[in-house]
């Protein structure tokens, strides 16, 4: 019960808190259809995280559980500023290296995230190119653990 009195007056700090006023009912997100991708043998298990990382870039999320996201607008020809006197120099002046200045999704998850969870980030990283994922955690969730 403390617990709960914590989350509901975490409003008061101006946080993003939303209830079910007591209903029963939960929400599950809806999960893909993954049958083209390549499955192995000890990886055919595809988190949930995925999918939602995988809405969340598409903008398909339902807006009631995830009103953090609404209104967002992605500029694809944003850069991020470089100064022209600081920050180079130790770079070789004909070697250009690729800078991340595409659009991030930063994910943290309470509780604990797994390696899968992690991996998973990274393959998304990889398929959705100009995205960049960033997923961090109070704890690694290990086999151990």
């Amino acid at each position: 019960m403390v617990e709960k009195d914590t989350l509901m007056n975490a409003s008061f700090l101006g946080l993003n808190v939303t209830t079910d006023q007591g209903r029963k009912r939960t929400w599950t997100p809806s999960r893909k259809e993954r049958a083209n991708e390549q499955v192995y043998q000890s990886s055919r298990w595809v988190p949930l995280i995925k999918d939602i990382m995988e809405d969340a870039i598409d903008d398909k999320l339902d807006q009631k559980h995830f009103p953090f996201l609404s209104g967002r607008q992605m500029n694809p020809t944003y850069r991020a500023p470089t100064s022209a006197r600081y920050g180079q120099w130790h770079k070789e002046r004909g070697h250009q290296t690729s800078y991340r200045c595409g659009p991030r999704l930063i994910v943290f998850v309470v509780g604990g995230v797994t390696y899968s969870e992690m991996r998973a980030a990274y393959e998304v990283t990889k398929e959705k190119k100009p995205w960049e994922i960033v997923i961090g955690s109070d704890q690694l969730i290990t086999p151990t653990s």
